[in-house]
């Protein structure tokens, strides 16, 4: 019998790729249809459901299963934590797996109950995926994987981030209710005692509600958005409604159901958007509710004066006095002063970095968009790295990717907030003391 190895699939680390409602990025689920005409479900045969994350030892066969509510193109994923990415469906290998047609209601299974191969666990351990992507219409998916290293199954070494980018570029053009997603979670060798992630089941009453987690859309209702474990923040917002607010704990490993009802609006209310903005990543706050950090999207407020408080990690909070009127769109801002401490000094200021405790600066070129730096310190290569690690997660960045390289003499990280990106590249120069610090900045 011909054995295939079906590869462990990829850990997202908090990906924030994109922020509008056309598609959503979550750190779970990879890609969210806002507004989904129909559905497919995807899962792996220790759980039918879809809802939980099983745990398979390394050699042990697993099988897939996908079954969309309507007729659709099926399209399967594999990508491994190397950032390997295999194409499931469609293969070469036999008929069954050129066939990317399915029925509604119809389930097909890969490998096939008679098929003449199996699908092995292979390494490395970790929590992994099944991406399954259907659509009303045929889809080429040649960015995403091709047969040039592989006769049979079609294969990328994109990584995680770009094939999450590939993708949406893939599906933003069609219509929003021609395509939907769905992820099967399962681990690969020991399933670790707390998991860091959950999802979260989010419901409405009336259906169609735009839904934000900690003030960032995440689709329209029903949906399911998988994030970090600990307190979070579910806004549900409906025309004509009242907006719905609830604060929840997601626990590791959890599928949390939010059942909103929505409550409809007295006649005279009158509604206008605002949106937030500030020169530090901020949490904004109105009445005690979270509107999401800095920029945020636009969320609708009753016509009326509010006064928006603005926290951010190192500041005094900020507090902006607004008034919204009815069918009115504004942005609200606030200006954090930035202030040297003692014996510091800034190697980019626009974004509050400064320089490692005690080292000596030898060269700093800055530009509105990139930094060449140069200095000494006794410190080690993760020692600075952290330092400038702590800085950015502290003012709302996410890590996207880390790798370190020339025997971990050097490394390199990517990060994401909003709509900008910092690509950050540290080298230290052997036993000199002596590193350079490379910053290119975008947004």
């Amino acid at each position: 019998m011909k054995r295939l190895l079906l590869f462990g699939f990829f850990m997202a680390f908090g990906l924030a790729l994109a922020q509008s409602d056309d598609v959503v990025f979550s750190p779970q689920s990879i890609v969210i249809n806002p507004i989904a005409d129909f559905e497919v479900e995807v899962f792996v045969n220790k759980d039918p459901s879809g809802e939980a994350s099983p745990s398979y030892a390394i050699g042990e066969s697993i099988q897939i299963g996908v079954k969309p509510s309507e007729d659709a193109y099926i399209y399967l994923f594999n990508v491994r934590s190397t950032g390997e990415i295999i194409q499931i469906l469609p293969n070469r290998y036999d008929s069954n797996g050129s066939d990317v047609f399915v029925s509604a209601g119809q389930t097909r299974y890969f490998p096939p109950n008679d098929a003449r191969y199996t699908f092995d666990i292979d390494g490395p351990q970790g929590q992994d995926k099944v991406i399954a992507l259907a659509s009303k219409e045929a889809l080429d998916t040649s960015d995403l994987a091709d047969f040039k290293q592989d006769t049979q199954f079609a294969t990328s070494d994109a990584g995680e981030s770009n094939f999450a980018q590939t993708l949406s570029i893939i599906i933003k053009p069609k219509p929003q209710t021609s395509w939907v997603t769905d992820t099967a979670l399962f681990y690969v060798g020991s399933q670790p005692q707390t998991s860091k992630y959950g999802n979260l089941q989010i419901n409405s009453s009336p259906s169609g509600a735009k839904a934000f987690v900690d003030g960032q859309f995440v689709g329209y209702t029903p949906v399911r958005y998988g994030t970090t474990t600990g307190s979070h923040s579910i806004r549900l917002e409906l025309a004509n409604y009242n907006p719905y607010t609830q604060t929840v704990n997601l626990s590791g490993g959890q599928t949390l159901r939010i059942d909103g009802t929505m409550t409809a609006l007295a006649p005279q209310t009158q509604y206008g958007t605002v949106s937030f903005t500030s020169n530090q990543a901020a949490q904004v706050y109105i009445n005690g509710q979270s509107y999401g950090t800095t920029p945020t999207a636009q969320t609708q407020l009753a016509s009326g004066n509010y006064q928006a408080r603005f926290v951010a990690n190192g500041f005094q909070d900020k507090y902006v006095s607004f008034t919204v009127g009815a069918n009115s769109n504004q942005t609200v801002s606030a200006t954090f002063a930035i202030q040297t401490a003692p014996n510091q000094t800034y190697i980019y200021q626009q974004l509050g970095l400064v320089l490692y405790p005690g080292a000596s600066l030898e060269k700093l070129e800055q530009r509105p968009s990139e930094v060449d730096a140069s200095f000494y310190s006794d410190a080690s290569l993760n020692q600075v790295y952290d330092h400038l690690h702590s800085q950015l997660i502290n003012s709302g960045w996410q890590r996207t990717s880390y790798e370190l390289k020339d025997q971990s003499q050097k490394l390199e990280a990517n990060y994401q907030r909003g709509g900008e990106s910092l690509k950050l590249e540290l080298d230290k120069k052997g036993k000199s003391g002596r590193f350079s610090l490379e910053l290119n900045y975008t947004s």
